[in-house]
C-alpha cells in the first residue's frame, strides 16, 4: 500500500501556536513527513531565559509516497459473511518504529435481491476498524539535547463503512466502493529535556507537547482482480485525504 502524500502535509505554519517562532524570521517548519535536510532553530518566550532549541526534522518521504506493506486475510463464517484481518508487525529504523492492526467484518447483502441473485455480480456491506501506532525517538544518532526518554507517541485509529460492489466472472473482475472513513490521532512528546540557551541558563522539560486530531468524509475505490486457479492478483486506487494505491496477492481457500 502506498499513500500519496499532498504538499500541504510536508510542512506547516508554526506561527499559529502562541508563544514559538522561528530564528531568521521564517515561520514555516516541516511535519513528520517533512523533509530531514533541515533543522530550524525554535524560541519559545514562556521560557525565562528564553532558551533557542533545534526543531525535530521529518523522516523525509521521498517520492512523496509512504509505503506500508501489510498482512490480510479473511475468513469467511457463513451466510455470506467474512471476518477480514490485516497486520503489521513493529518494524523502523534509525530511532523510528511504526506498527498496525485490523478488523472488518464484510456481509453480502446480493444474497436478500431476487434481481441482483441472478447476475454476475456481488453487492455487499463492510465495517472496519484500524488502528496505526508508532514511536519515534528523538535524536537517536546525535543526542542534541541531554535529558532522558526522549520520544514521541503518534496513535491513528479509524473507522470505516463501505458499500462494494464487484463483477463476479472468471479470470478478472473489476470492483469499486464508495464509503465513509471517520479518523481520530493523538500525538504526544514524552521524556525529560534539558535546554541549555549556551549562556548556562537551563530550563527542564517534562513530556512537554501533546495533541490531539479528528477527521471524516467520504472515499471511493476502484479496482481490477485477476483470478489464476488459488491465486488472486489486485491492485486499486482509493481517493480520500490521502490518496492510496493499493497491489497485492491473495491465496484463496474453498
Amino acid at each position: 500500500i502506498g499513500s500519496f502524500v499532498p504538499d500541504d502535509a510536508l510542512t506547516f505554519d508554526i506561527s499559529k501556536y502562541e508563544n514559538i517562532t522561528v530564528d531568521g524570521g521564517q515561520s514555516i517548519m516541516p511535519t513528520i513527513l517533512g523533509t530531514k535536510d533541515e533543522s530550524p532553530s525554535i524560541t519559545s518566550s514562556t521560557f525565562n531565559p528564553v532558551s533557542p532549541m533545534n526543531a525535530p526534522n521529518g523522516i523525509g518521504v521521498d517520492p512523496m509516497i509512504a509505503p506500508n506493506a501489510m498482512l490480510q486475510a479473511g475468513l469467511g463464517i457463513g451466510w455470506g459473511t467474512e471476518v477480514k484481518f490485516r497486520f503489521v508487525p513493529k518494524v523502523g529504523a534509525e530511532g523510528f518504529e511504526a506498527g498496525l492492526w485490523g478488523i472488518a467484518v464484510q456481509h453480502d447483502v446480493a444474497q436478500y435481491i431476487p434481481v441482483v441473485k441472478k447476475l454476475p455480480l456481488s453487492i455487499s456491506v463492510l465495517g472496519g476498524y484500524t488502528k496505526q501506532s508508532a514511536t519515534w525517538t528523538f535524536n537517536a544518532n546525535d543526542n542534541q539535547w541531554a535529558g532522558s526518554n526522549q520520544h514521541t507517541d503518534f496513535e491513528v485509529q479509524n473507522y470505516t463503512f463501505q458499500l462494494l460492489a464487484s463483477t463476479n466472472i472468471p479470470i478478472i473482475n473489476a470492483y469499486g466502493g464508495i464509503g465513509y472513513n471517520s479518523s481520530t490521532a493523538s500525538y504526544n512528546m514524552l521524556g525529560e529535556y534539558i535546554i541549555d540557551d549556551e549562556n548556562g541558563n537551563y530550563n527542564t522539560l517534562i513530556n512537554p507537547a501533546s495533541s490531539d486530531w479528528k477527521s471524516s468524509g467520504f472515499t471511493g475505490t476502484l479496482g481490477v482482480r485477476l483470478s489464476l486457479a488459488f491465486f488472486k492478483i489486485f491492485a486499486n486506487y482509493t481517493w480520500k485525504e490521502y490518496n492510496t494505491a493499493s497491489a497485492g496477492i491473495a491465496i484463496s481457500f474453498r
